[in-house]
Formats: C-alpha cells, sequence, structure tokens
C-alpha cells in the first residue's frame, strides 16, 4: 500500500500585491502583503531588497542645523577636452551644490531653503527652476550649469537690472486712510505675496469730502502713504545737466482679489471700483510731509488693472503725467516736481470705489523696485565725421556662450548736424558675470530701425565715438521682445521645465496656469514672447514617450508632434491628468504619471492602468489627497523599477510604492511597499539615478535630515540612517486567506476544512538566515482575528536550499481558508524565497447556517 496523499498548496510565480480584489478570485501569488520585496533579482522569486548607504560623510548642515536636501540631480556631459563629465547635483538648503568626496561643494549661494526643483538638459547644459507652481514669485533665479560653475538662464537686456527697495515689509510703516494694512508674509498660509513680504489692504467704503489732494473723487476713496528715506527712494544719480539721458523707471506690484475689481451677478450690491476715471492713483513727490503740494500723480484705470497680481510700471522717461508729450502717462502733475534733478521722498497709493457702500479687502501691494537706464547717453561732438540726421542708439548684452539678449531701451534721439560724429558715453553694463561683451545698434539718419554697428568686446568701457557712415551698418537688427523675426526674451518664470527636440518646454507659471511656453529652436535662453500656448486646464507635467511629448493638465493629456515651430498639439485623454510635475516620468520607450487614482502607462495612443491592483491604496488615506501634488517619482534602468514617494499629511513622504517589471514589459509589473525603519526617520525628498564613473546606475535619495542616501546598494544589507546607525531590513510578503478547494484541488479530494501538516520554503541563499512563517486558519475572508495560528522558525545555513516543518497540531483548529506569512527582518542577511509548499489534510467541511466569517470555532 503507497503512502497517504497529502494534497498541499506550492505558492511559486509571486506576483506582487493585490489589494484591491476580493481574495476568491486571487491566486496563492498574488498578496496581501509585499514589504520591501525585490520582484527583480530572479524573476518569479521574492528577495529582499539591497540596503542604503550614505553618500555624504555627515549631513549637510547650515548654522549648525541640517538642511533639507530637495533636488537631486545627475549632469553628464563632455567637456570642453573631451572628458566625460559625471555629477551629482544637489539643492541643499540655500544652496546649490555639487556632490565629492563625501560632501556639498556649494556653488550658488543665497537661494530658498526646502523649494523642490525641476531641471531638463540640452545640448551640454542643465537648466534648473526653483518655482512653485502654486504660489506667484515663489522661487529664485533660473539657472544653467554648464559643468563648472552656474549662471543664470537667459540673459537679461540692459535696463532690465533692478533695485528691490523693501518698503512693503512693515504695514506699521505705512499711513493709512479709511483703510486698514497689514503683513504679508511668503510661505504663511493665507498670506499673498509677490516675493517675500507684501501690505494687504482692506477698506470699506466712505462717504465725505477728497481726501489729500484728489481731484478725481469725493467719497469712495482710501488711500495710503509713506515718506522715504533723505536719500529718497527714486535716486536718479545724475545732475541730468545732459538730458540725453534716459531715467531710470520705478515699478511696484499690486494684486486685486478674484472677484473685487468690477461688480458681479453673484454679489450685485457690492459696485467693485471705478470704471471710468482711474481705479488707482500713485502719487510721488519730493517733500517729505505731504504729496498733496508737489507732485507727479500717475493714474490707472479698469482697463489697464487686472484681477490678480499687476506690475504697475511709473515712467519718468516721456514727460510728466498728462503732460501731452509723446508717449506721456496718464495723470497729471500738481506744483513742481523734477525727477531728473530731485529724489521721490514721499508716495501715496490712492484707491477708487464705485460707491461709498462698496465693501474691498485682501489687496496686496509688494516690490517696490527701480531699474536701470539701460541706455547710453549719445551727443554730437562737433569733430567732423560722416553723420547727418536724427539718431539713436540700442545696446544688446552678449554672454560667454554667445547668447544675446534683446535691445535695451532706446537712447534719447540727437541731431547731428552735417557730417558730424557722435560721442557715447554711459554705455551700459551688466552686473550679469556671464556677459562679456555688447553689441551697439543704431539707426540711419532720421530712421526708425536699429542696425549693427559694432561690438564691445569686454563689459567695462563706457565710451565708444561713432564715425560709421549710414551705409555701412549691418543689415542685422536688434533684437526685440515681441519681434517676429528676432526675440531672446528671457525665459518666464515656470516651475516645469523640459528639453524635447532641441526646444525647451516650459509651464506651472502661477500666473498663467494654463500656458505652455517654448524656446527658440536650437536657443534654449530665447524665449519669443509669441511662443506661448494655453491649453484648457492647468499644466501639470510634461514628458515623453518614444512617440512624441506628452502635456499633461488636471484633466487630460495632450500629444506635441512635429518640430519647432511647426509644432502639433491634439488632446488625446479627456478626464484624466497628472498630478504633479514630479508624478511622471519615462520608463524604457513609454511614459508614465500618476494621476487621483493611480499611475498609468501611455503611449500617445492608449493608457494602461497598471496600479489597478492596488487602487484601494490610492483610495485611501496611504495616499494623501491634500498633498497628492507633491508626489515624486522616479525610474531605474538598473533595476526596472519605478518608486512613488507619497506624503502624508504632514507632507512627510512616509509611504513609498515600488513597481518592478520584468526585461522591457513595462506593462506586465508586480507592486510592492518600501518601508522603512520608524526609528530611521527616513524622509525623502527627491531622487533621481545617476551613472557613475563606470558606468553602473545608482539610484540617489535627498532626505530631510541632511543626508544624501543611495538606496538599493548591492553592497549593502540595511538602512541606515543620517548618523550611520545601521537597522535590519524587514522583508514580509502574506498570502490572502486561500480555500483549497477554490484553487482546484476538489479533484484530489482535498475540500473541506484544512489540518495543517507541513510548511515547506525553498530558497536561493546568500546568508544563512531564518524565515519566520505563520500559518493561520479561519472560517471566512473577512474574518478579523484568525481561528488559529501556528508560528515557525525556518532556519537555513550557508547553500541551504530547502527547509520543511510540521505545523504544530496543538491549538489548531480545522478551517477552510489559510493565510501564509513569510518574514525576515535580520540584519546583514540577504536572502529571496523561490517558491513555497503548504501541505495540510482535510476533513468534511462543518456547514453553519448564518454568518461564519467573524465565528470564532
Amino acid at each position: 500500500m503507497g503512502r497517504e496523499h497529502i494534497p498541499y498548496l506550492d505558492i511559486k510565480g509571486f506576483q506582487g500585491l493585490f489589494t484591491k480584489s476580493t481574495p476568491e478570485v486571487l491566486q496563492a501569488e498574488q498578496l496581501s502583503i509585499a514589504q520591501n520585496c525585490d520582484f527583480f533579482e530572479e524573476y518569479g522569486a521574492i528577495a529582499k531588497i539591497r540596503g542604503s548607504s550614505r553618500v555624504l560623510n555627515t549631513p549637510y548642515t547650515e548654522g549648525g542645523s541640517a538642511k533639507k536636501i530637495t533636488w537631486v540631480e545627475f549632469f553628464k556631459s563632455a567637456d570642453l577636452d573631451g572628458t566625460i563629465l559625471r555629477q551629482t547635483m544637489v539643492s541643499a538648503g540655500t544652496v546649490l551644490g555639487r556632490v565629492e568626496n563625501g560632501v556639498v561643494t556649494p556653488l550658488l549661494t543665497g537661494r530658498t531653503a526646502d523649494l523642490y526643483h525641476h531641471s531638463t538638459f540640452l545640448d551640454r547644459f542643465m537648466f534648473v527652476t526653483n518655482y512653485d507652481p502654486d504660489k506667484v514669485g515663489v522661487g529664485d533665479d533660473l539657472v544653467k550649469y554648464d559643468g563648472a560653475v552656474f549662471t543664470k538662464w537667459g540673459v537679461a537686456p540692459p535696463g532690465a537690472e533692478v533695485t528691490v527697495v523693501e518698503e512693503f515689509d512693515d504695514a506699521s510703516a505705512w499711513t493709512p486712510t479709511l483703510c486698514d494694512l497689514s503683513d504679508q508674509a511668503s510661505g504663511t498660509t493665507g498670506h499673498i505675496t509677490w516675493d517675500g513680504s507684501a501690505v494687504r489692504i482692506d477698506a470699506a467704503g466712505q462717504s465725505g469730502p477728497p481726501i489729500g489732494s484728489s481731484p478725481f473723487y469725493a467719497s469712495d476713496v482710501f488711500s495710503f502713504e509713506k515718506g522715504h528715506a533723505a536719500s529718497g527712494f527714486y535716486a536718479q544719480g545724475d545732475t541730468r545737466e545732459n538730458e540725453e539721458a534716459t531715467r531710470n523707471r520705478v515699478s511696484f506690484f499690486t494684486y486685486f482679489p478674484r472677484g473685487s475689481l468690477t461688480k458681479s451677478l453673484t454679489f450685485p450690491a457690492n459696485q467693485g471700483f471705478k470704471t471710468s476715471g482711474p481705479v488707482l492713483s500713485v502719487y510721488v513727490s519730493p517733500d517729505a510731509s505731504t504729496t498733496a503740494n508737489n507732485n507727479w500723480q500717475f493714474d490707472f484705470t479698469n482697463g489697464v488693472i487686472r484681477e490678480g497680481w499687476n506690475k504697475i510700471n511709473l515712467d519718468f522717461a516721456s514727460g510728466a503725467p498728462g503732460s501731452g508729450q509723446f508717449n506721456s502717462p496718464v495723470g497729471q502733475q500738481t506744483g513742481f516736481f523734477y525727477p531728473e534733478d530731485q529724489t521721490i521722498r514721499r508716495t501715496r497709493f490712492e484707491f477708487y470705489l464705485s460707491t461709498a457702500q462698496t465693501v474691498t479687502s485682501g489687496l496686496r501691494i509688494d516690490k517696490y523696485q527701480k531699474a536701470d537706464e539701460g541706455a547710453l547717453v549719445a551727443s554730437p561732438s562737433g569733430v567732423s565725421g560722416s553723420l547727418t540726421g536724427v539718431y539713436s542708439y540700442k545696446v544688446v548684452y552678449v554672454s560667454k556662450y554667445g547668447s544675446l539678449s534683446n535691445a535695451g531701451p532706446a537712447s534719447v534721439p540727437v541731431t547731428a548736424a552735417s557730417h558730424l560724429q557722435i560721442d557715447l558715453t554711459r554705455i551700459p553694463v551688466s552686473l550679469d558675470t556671464q556677459v562679456t561683451a555688447r553689441r551697439l545698434y543704431r539707426t540711419v539718419g532720421n530712421g526708425s530701425v536699429w542696425l549693427y554697428l559694432d561690438e564691445i568686446l569686454d563689459n567695462t568701457t563706457t565710451t565708444y565715438t561713432d564715425i560709421v557712415a549710414d551705409g555701412s551698418l549691418s543689415n542685422e537688427t536688434a533684437p526685440q521682445a515681441g519681434d517676429f523675426a528676432d526675440d531672446n526674451s528671457v525665459p518666464p518664470r515656470c516651475s516645469i521645465v523640459y528639453a524635447w527636440k532641441k526646444t525647451i518646454l516650459m509651464a506651472g507659471d502661477p500666473q498663467n496656469p494654463y500656458t505652455l511656453y517654448y524656446s527658440e529652436d536650437a536657443e534654449p535662453e530665447s524665449f519669443p514672447l509669441i511662443n506661448a500656448l494655453d491649453m484648457d486646464a492647468k499644466i501639470t507635467a510634461i514628458y515623453e514617450t518614444y512617440a512624441g511629448a506628452v502635456i499633461e493638465t488636471e484633466t487630460g493629456k495632450w500629444q506635441l508632434i512635429g518640430d519647432n515651430p511647426d509644432f502639433s498639439f491634439d488632446k488625446i485623454v479627456h478626464g484624466m491628468g497628472c498630478v504633479g510635475r514630479r508624478a511622471a516620468g519615462n520608463a524604457r520607450l513609454i511614459g508614465y504619471s500618476v494621476d487621483r487614482d493611480g499611475m498609468r502607462l501611455f503611449d500617445l495612443s492608449e493608457t494602461q492602468k497598471i496600479s489597478e491592483p492596488i487602487r484601494d491604496k490610492y483610495d485611501s488615506s496611504t495616499v494623501n489627497k491634500a498633498n497628492i501634488e507633491l508626489i515624486h517619482t522616479v525610474h531605474s534602468r538598473a533595476k526596472n523599477m519605478i518608486l512613488q514617494f507619497n506624503p502624508d499629511a504632514s507632507g512627510d513622504y512616509s509611504s513609498i510604492f515600488c513597481y518592478q517589471y520584468p526585461i522591457d514589459s513595462v506593462e506586465v509589473g508586480y507592486w510592492s511597499e518600501i518601508v522603512t525603519p520608524s526609528a530611521a526617520n527616513l524622509n525623502f525628498q527627491d531622487a533621481t539615478e545617476i551613472e557613475d564613473s563606470n558606468g553602473q546606475f545608482q539610484i540617489l535619495a535627498g532626505g530631510a535630515d541632511g543626508m544624501l542616501y543611495r538606496l538599493f546598494n548591492d553592497s549593502s544589507k540595511n538602512w541606515v540612517d543620517a548618523a550611520g546607525v545601521e537597522y535590519p531590513i524587514d522583508t514580509k510578503i502574506r498570502t490572502h486567506y486561500l480555500r483549497a478547494g477554490g484553487l482546484g484541488a476538489e479533484v484530489f479530494q482535498a475540500t473541506g476544512r484544512m489540518n495543517p501538516h507541513t510548511i515547506e520554503i525553498r530558497i536561493g541563499n546568500d546568508d544563512a538566515c531564518t524565515w519566520t512563517a505563520t500559518v493561520e486558519l479561519a472560517k471566512g475572508i473577512t474574518q478579523t482575528l484568525a481561528t488559529s495560528s501556528s508560528e515557525m522558525l525556518l532556519q537555513f545555513g550557508l547553500n541551504d536550499g530547502l527547509r520543511r516543518m510540521r505545523v504544530p497540531s496543538a491549538g489548531s483548529t480545522p478551517e477552510e481558508y489559510v493565510r501564509l506569512t513569510f518574514q525576515n527582518a535580520q540584519a546583514d542577511v540577504y536572502t529571496k524565497i523561490l517558491a513555497a509548499r503548504f501541505s495540510y489534510k482535510t476533513q468534511p467541511a462543518n456547514f453553519i447556517d448564518g454568518d461564519i466569517d467573524n465565528t470564532i470555532a
């Protein structure tokens, strides 16, 4: 007589997490827990993930405190001598730096701490932005990196350099009339600023006599004013004896909330601001105590002001407001004010409401600034030459990389009598260190087009003598903002950048969230003003597939095909879109993005939702919907892996999803979760994959603790924290509750209640190790507490491949469902499970009327 046939369940060909489906339709290989597992080491098996290691010797600190590393990127390019540069770049605290020999070498300081960055590569440059996609003005200069130094991205024209005079950091310094003023600070919840500190204005309509010197309205006016330092806010720095110079310009930013500017259907009683005459008047005066007697009054109407942020320019170069001179600003002059000789000692902002009953709140004013002149001074010398007529000049900056700025303001036109030469002085000098030369452009006599004259091969010389005849000028015209032929406008302040086909695409401008900007072809520093397209929703991400580029919005997916400037845009998918700029990328030949329902692949033809097996995790608090826009992802070519880092309610990245796929079949993959030890306080802010000097790929992640980590390091078998303390990796897999008969075992008469017999694990072993196996029996798949549970320690020596243990019968109650858990939480151990087997004996089923799932036998 043969041995007794003992039925069994084999578990092999592990398929990762399947937490959305009912266990009744799942296979044993489809798991309820897959924690710290690697499906890529050996296909079909489950291995412990490799450990982490520290890249920096010590955490990055400023002022003795650890600072977050919020951006990690890899720079690879050929140097000027042909060698290949491979560098790891980071944003740490207030610096952008390069990681060298275990330390961060600062390359750019004074940056805003804790801002996430976005970057792209074109030619030999890395282009970087840290602007916030949702908050206006939160960010620093757009920069580029050439392998050695950071410089500004784009070349600003003459006259673009501004000096910020912080007049709006203390509301109490202003004197209000019929309004309340309060301080606003960037980063404070509910506060709105353009860039840093601002003043908020709240006002109720008032009736009464005129306020100050207002000549327009006898009521419904509120204002605030302030005196400036003795040196004056607006200091020309020139005695103005030479009227052939262009005056400085002054500007500020003001914010009108949505629904405040005009009457609406929703709030018909609130009439908003005046629809005829000015909405805002700005009075500037040379008198320290009052603006009433001597002032220039600049007026801005409802057609000029927009809801949201407005840049308001005060033009001192075109004559007094209302003077009737060519291009003179709207407004009027009271008394005497000569900006060519005097400075601004007092400013008043005056607003005009429609009615005395109108209430307005939430206005802001921010960033008082003055711009440099930007134009040279031209003076006929009286010396014999070749110039006759009226002439004007413009200046263009040239960077050391060969990029040109737009032309600055035109010089004041001068008249040269018959056959004279013209002396040029006060030629603008750029404060931008990348500028190494300047080009001069000039009109022909009595002309209106500026043509190339000459190039000054330095950034220091401020004089030039022009003796070039009109006929000797080049046909090259000066680049101008808005010019269809040649516009070298600097890139917009966007939060999303992506290089595609020699063009840089930009989006994520909080003032224009629907707008996609793109550079000139093969000119990544020039963004013509006409190179802008509007989508139908907020743009959230840009990536590419083998077929073209993908523009993701909150509600759809657009394809971008063709060549610059003949791009073709088409909306391919509606109703689903990426949640944020760091939640999308490219995996092999296909793109991926995270939306509010999960992760999808997209090839510009169709989408495939690869996260459906764990849909419940996206629907639960595991993915915090309040901070879903902050999800960041990284794709690893070395591990065939996409990691998704999920922020919790506090913004800490406490959850990590891992998706791995075999070979190049991105569509067929397995999900698991990466769980770090709570004691290590690991909070990964950003991650990327770099290439080391040996051509091997490494995943690096920046921590909130100031440490740069290497993840999945083949040389490590433990987690490590910023201090170098090591923690064991806790790898755990668990099946769902399985019913033997439901798996086809009825043909072997293996149905009914199971009485556990043996548990077996087959491993591919690198180290001696111990796996803990737990067998749980239950009456049904939703039983909260198992009817009985048995735990066994399966110990493996070196090169052991199989262990089998009998399941203790004491305390074991036969049931129809079984759940198996395998766990290894040993330090300094790497091991993998190839397959497992659970053997059992059966006895007749015990049929019970009623709810059996939560009944304890």
